[in-house]
């Protein structure tokens, strides 16, 4: 099984690294904190402090550098907060691009804020300009990212349309990990305030 998250130039920028960044930034600085609140403060209030901060930490992780889109063969991954959503790529009907980007299978639709454009981007109709590839240099560069992930994904909606045969069924599951520990933060958190 081939797996890759938007294979090719330009897929991280398509998929939010700069975010990514961000996040990781986020998490670190909340996480340094959340183990100074205790070092220094090894009272109640400092695991309260620690654990508030540890909850942004959780926030901060799940919006900015969870969430992402993935190919498998010929399954597109949305890959969200607590739930990933498997699609068949020949079960796709149309893939759109905005602010996030939206699967429409059928009536239903499959969103995921890991590709999407600036909210500027879209004000200026920069979102309307599709130019994938570009040479420079003989070193290939992607001018516009996200462009350039919704061509990918609507290339590999078109080859499993192609190839035919019948598609599996579009699954849901809950990712366990980060739902069960933000279930664990907020139960620790409840108990300490409770104190």
């Amino acid at each position: 099984m081939r797996s890759h998250p938007l294979a090719g130039p330009g897929a991280d920028a398509a998929q939010g690294t700069g975010i990514r960044g961000v996040g990781w930034l986020a998490a670190a600085v909340a996480g340094a904190l959340g183990i100074f609140f205790v070092v220094s403060s090894p009272t109640l209030g400092g695991v309260r402090a620690c654990l508030v901060v540890w909850l942004v930490t959780w926030c901060s992780w799940a919006v900015l550098i969870r969430p992402r889109v993935d190919v498998q063969d010929d399954v597109i991954v949305l890959v969200g907060s607590v739930r990933d959503v498997r699609i068949p790529a020949a079960r796709v009907d149309a893939v759109r691009v905005r602010a996030y980007l939206e699967l429409v299978v059928g009536r239903r639709r499959y969103t995921s804020a890991a590709i999407g454009y600036r909210p500027s981007s879209l004000a200026r109709g920069h979102a309307d300009r599709a130019r994938g590839l570009v040479s420079e240099g003989g070193r290939k560069q992607v001018e516009n990212p996200t462009a350039y992930a919704a061509e990918y994904l609507r290339s590999v909606v078109a080859q499993a349309r192609e190839r035919g045969g019948e598609a599996p069924p579009i699954t849901a599951s809950v990712a366990w990990v980060p739902l069960g520990s933000l279930i664990g933060l907020v139960l620790a958190a409840v108990a300490a305030f409770a104190l």
